[in-house]
């Protein structure tokens, strides 16, 4: 019991070693994030990664199972997706023998991911993600969604929060030639975009009942105007205050951002 106690210890510890050690910095723009593990480490994962041209990938996952195949999964995604010029936008050699990188839309990104998780991981393995490219000169958004948890997105000029959906495709490693689709959207002035993992949304409290989107929603739109890092404390609070004591069964995996006006 007390080895299995370390392994699974030693498997949170790595997870969290594969995270960004920072969040971006951009002129008009902030970022936020917020990981906890779960008694079961189940293999969260997001990544932020600098483009030559100025824009900047974000990219949001969920492993299934748990434990060390999900780790193992999580670190294999982001070797992936650092060692290749074609998601990082560098030349990568060895690893990739590609001159003159060109980065890939978010869904041929997702596409060549899917691939090598589909030839690299066990048959009942599979990878939830949501990839998307900002452009923080302009707002514009393009992004590919793999059967992850919907992104909610704040709009300042509605005040309304609505699910980023229309690009959902199989999760990754399910089927060797699965299609993913691309859509664009536009962050604007006083937007906030929120993504997060299902294991915030399917936790449970001590009486078995879920925290849920509209929890979600309600912390969002509640500290919208008040930037990433506010949303990020408004959502933490609440679902603690919602688990009241109860365990945090799945990791939890958060990421905001927000426009100024």
């Amino acid at each position: 019991m007390r080895e299995m106690l370390r392994q699974l210890r030693a498997v949170g510890d790595l997870q969290l070693r594969l995270l960004p050690g920072s969040v971006p910095r951009r002129d008009g723009w902030q970022f936020a994030v917020h990981y906890a593990v779960g008694v079961w480490p189940g293999g969260d994962y997001y990544d932020f990664i600098d483009l030559p041209d100025g824009r900047l990938l974000l990219l949001i996952a969920d492993a299934s199972d748990q434990g060390a195949p999900s780790s193992a999964l999580v670190a294999m995604t982001r070797v992936v997706m650092h060692s290749c010029p074609l998601s990082s936008g560098k030349d990568q050699l060895p690893f990739c023998p590609v001159r003159d990188p060109v980065l890939q839309p978010p869904h041929v990104l997702l596409g060549r991911l899917n691939a090598i998780l589909f030839d690299n991981s066990l048959a009942e393995q599979f990878l939830t993600a949501f990839c998307g490219v900002l452009d923080p000169i302009d707002g514009n958004f393009h992004y590919a969604n793999a059967g992850h948890p919907a992104p909610r997105l704040w709009r300042a000029g509605h005040r309304v929060v609505e699910p980023v959906r229309d690009a959902t495709g199989l999760p990754l490693g399910m089927e060797r030639h699965a299609a993913y689709h691309h859509r664009r959207t536009e962050i604007g002035p006083g937007d906030v975009l929120l993504l997060y993992t299902d294991g915030l949304t399917a936790a449970l409290d001590e009486r078995g009942e879920m925290f849920g989107c509209a929890r979600l929603d309600a912390a969002l739109a509640e500290t919208a105007g008040e930037g990433a890092e506010a949303v990020k404390d408004a959502v933490v609070s609440r679902l603690d205050a919602f688990l009241g004591g109860a365990e945090l069964q799945d990791d939890v995996a958060l990421v905001v951002v927000s426009r100024d006006r």
